[in-house]
Order: C-alpha cells, then structure tokens, then sequence
C-alpha cells in the first residue's frame, strides 16, 4: 500500500561500494534509495509520496562504522568500538513526517563499545589507556 511505499533500512555491509547497494535495492527487492534517479523505475518516479518526498540527493547515510580491538590481557579479549554519527537534518525531518521511529543514536550520535553508549572514561578502560600502541597515554 502507499505506507509501505518509504521505509527506513538499516543494512548491515561487509563489504562493497555505495553503487552496489543501489543496484541491489534497486534491482532484486524493487526498492530504490529515495533520491536515486538513476535506479529507480519511471513508476516508482511517479508514486505520490516518492515525488512529495524526493530529494536532489540520495538519501543514503553511513550512520556506524565499526572496529574490533583485542587485548593481551583481561577477562574480556576484544572489543567493538562503534562512532554513530548522527542522521542529516533533511533524513531526520523525512523520518518524521513519515512517522518513522528514530532511536537517540539516529539523532545524536556517540560512541559505543559493545554496542554499549560509552563515556570517556569508559573508552579509555577498555582501551587499556590507548587506541593505538606507542601513542602517549
């Protein structure tokens, strides 16, 4: 129905490149990024909400990346450090006028260790004081 016609994805990548999302959205689960002129279909082009909520971009935003740390010592081996950065402003008003739930992450950012908001202080006890050995701590 027109409701299900925006969504909002969150798409765990291993590997690849922005065109190949697009392509596989686009393609195999007939749903375009919105804002991508060049994959979408002329019908999808011409849906109401798809018009009304086109952008001159594609709505495509690298919210997380994410990097394993393993330690010599301690109970824990290893660690996820996760840097959020926050949804554009224009996804943002989008999300919203579409009644698309956002978590605080989506909204603010931060910094995660398992998955786990993460203060200074935290960081820097699982890191063992440093990111990279040989930096000053």
């Amino acid at each position: 129905g027109e409701s299900d016609c925006i969504s909002l994805l969150r798409l765990d990548l291993k590997t690849g490149l922005k065109h190949q999302i697009r392509v596989h959205l686009a393609s195999f689960l007939k749903c375009p990024i919105l804002g991508d002129h060049r994959y979408a279909t002329d019908e999808q082009k011409k849906h109401r909400l798809i018009r009304q909520f086109s952008q001159p971009r594609l709505m495509l935003h690298a919210s997380r990346i994410s990097l394993i740390r393993y330690k010599k010592e301690g109970r824990k081996k290893q660690f996820k450090l996760s840097i959020v950065a926050p949804l554009p402003p224009d996804f943002v008003k989008i999300c919203r006028n579409l009644d698309i739930p956002l978590t605080r992450a989506d909204l603010e950012g931060g910094v995660l260790v398992d998955d786990e908001p993460c203060t200074n202080e935290r960081l820097w006890e699982v890191a063992n004081g440093h990111w990279i050995p040989g930096l000053p701590q």
